[in-house]
């Protein structure tokens, strides 16, 4: 099948690992071709860096993992 508009197929959601020092943004979205991903607090596009990382990951065709990872989770990660 041909191009599709991204779908989100399974709601965000929040978890808290690591003791609560490591939040994971995740969802799950249908898209073809594989999307693109940027991540917005307030408007703004946040930078990746050591300490947080946005992943996307293939979980069959057309179906995508959406992950946003903060480790050392501070006050200023609220939002």
């Amino acid at each position: 099948m041909g191009d599709s508009a991204p779908r989100i197929t399974v709601k965000p959601s929040l978890k808290q690992e690591d003791n609560g020092n490591r939040l994971v943004l995740e969802c799950e979205i249908e898209a073809s071709p594989k999307p693109e991903i940027k991540w917005l607090k307030e408007n703004v596009q946040l930078a990746e860096s050591p300490r947080i990382k946005a992943r996307i990951e293939q979980k069959s065709d057309k179906i995508y993992g959406i992950y946003l990872d903060i480790d050392n989770v501070t006050s200023d990660d609220s939002g």
